[in-house]
């Protein structure tokens, strides 16, 4: 799991390069973003919205993926 907030597009450049290098020998990445321009380097998208900033006021929260 990780992000890229407060890095610079140098930093950031490296960063996807060492997670690409990871998944390519196997493993998984999440990418905590808020921007959908990254949707074109996923093989899944997840998108998480809440209405006004804090959790749904119910008992349960079902997750469709």
């Amino acid at each position: 799991m990780f992000d890229v907030a407060g890095l610079d597009s140098n930093g950031a450049v490296l960063i996807f390069k060492l997670v690409e290098e990871a998944v390519s020998n196997g493993g998984s990445a999440i990418l905590l973003d808020s921007f959908e321009d990254m949707k074109e380097h996923t093989s899944k998208f997840i998108t998480l919205e809440w209405n006004d900033g804090s959790f749904p006021h119910q008992e349960k929260i079902d997750f469709n993926f």
